[in-house]
């Protein structure tokens, strides 16, 4: 994720003509979001390349069987198709081919997914597998986790300690959006306000600051404001802000 904000960053200051044109917008996560697939799995092949007029390039997705699953609004028959795509200067949608995908997930490696079903390519009634779509700009991901670190291997019940997490091991970004997911589903199904209040006190140290809007996640979910609760937790958050801020002028 934060590699993402970089290319922005470059992308507005080189290409000024571009920028004037395209503007993307990516609003801050403030709740939990019941159209997202959330799940681990398998990457057992790839579909044929699919043409669509508002594509770039044609589109090969990854066939993934699920393996542990903490949120799928419909399941599929048998596989899901999960269709990454890349970004392009123009901001325009450009697919990835069954090459690129071989060579950035092999078959037998192991993903975690985030993603919505598909809008360029929709579901055909009685379709076998579910295709579904990780687009550049709307927090959605798909990521190997077979290659990470000790540290960083988790599973859907594990509970992550963000304020142990190094920003010095660029392996994190790669973690970061499915152990959101977790602790987001966790607070939307968590029935008493003192769970709610463990989660988003760990969720003070999130170490990135342009994900969510901690401030209404915060009052979402924390319905009775005992003792200032709310204000507590959302203070807190501000100082480790302007922490990570001063950091990364040094």
């Amino acid at each position: 994720m934060k590699f993402f904000y970089e290319f922005i960053f470059l992308l507005l200051f080189f290409l000024p003509s571009v920028a004037y044109c395209c503007s993307l917008s990516i609003p801050r996560i403030t709740k939990f979001n019941a159209y997202e697939y959330v799940f681990g799995g398998k990457v057992i092949g790839y579909t044929k390349p699919l043409k669509s007029q508002s594509i770039v390039d044609p589109a090969a997705g990854l066939i993934v069987e699920a393996k542990e699953i903490l949120f799928s609004p419909k399941s599929p028959k048998k596989y899901f198709e999960v269709f990454p795509y890349d970004l392009g200067a123009d901001c325009s949608t450009i697919g990835k081919g069954r090459q690129e995908l071989s060579e950035e997930f092999p078959v037998n490696s192991k993903v975690r997914v985030i993603a919505v079903e598909s809008f360029y390519f929709p579901n055909q009634i009685n379709q076998e597998n579910l295709r579904l779509e990780v687009s550049v700009g709307e927090h959605l991901s798909v990521v190997r986790f077979d290659n990470l670190s000790t540290e960083l291997k988790t599973s859907v019940q594990s509970i992550f300690d963000y304020k142990k997490a190094s920003p010095k091991n660029s392996q994190i970004y790669d973690v970061l959006d499915f152990e959101l997911r977790k602790d987001l589903h966790r607070l939307e199904f968590s029935l008493r306000d003192d769970d709610r209040q463990k989660i988003l006190e760990r969720l003070v140290f999130y170490p990135s600051i342009y994900d969510i809007d901690f401030e209404m996640l915060v009052k979402n979910y924390i319905k009775s404001n005992i003792e200032n609760q709310r204000e507590k937790l959302i203070q807190q958050r501000e100082n480790f802000e302007k922490e990570i801020q001063k950091s990364n002028l040094k």
